[in-house]
């Protein structure tokens, strides 16, 4: 709903041996709400196995976010940051090294905006 926070969602589903494995990929997502304009988020640790951030989603109309990623062993300097376009027409995904160990992220949209971060994870 409009205005609301996210709420608690627990996701079901079946991995076994059957005749109909899935190939769909496994998605865990990390939600930020009201996030305000020029806000840093606190670390998002990487989730285990995560291989890419797919496109970030966002109630913004636009504008840009900054990702910040540090290593393994912690610390406040970034190895990289990454400016990422919202709401693109084709946004891409973001793939994540093997060093990474926590994202950050910095609203830069202009406005308070809450946030998606869809991480694909390898099994």
């Amino acid at each position: 709903m409009a205005g609301a926070l996210s709420g608690q969602m627990t996701i079901t589903g079946s991995i076994g041996t059957f005749a109909a494995p899935s190939r769909t990929p496994v998605i865990l997502t990390i939600y930020l709400d009201n996030l305000p304009a020029g806000g840093v988020s606190d670390f998002i640790v990487r989730p285990m196995k995560a291989i890419q951030l797919l496109p970030i989603q966002s109630s913004a109309a636009g504008g840009l976010v900054a990702l910040d990623f540090f290593n393994l062993g912690g610390g406040n300097t970034a190895i990289y940051t990454l400016s990422y376009p919202i709401g693109t027409v084709t946004p891409t995904p973001v793939p994540i090294s093997g060093d990474v160990g926590a994202v950050r992220i910095t609203n830069l949209t202009g406005g308070v905006a809450n946030f998606r971060l869809p991480f694909q994870l390898a099994m």
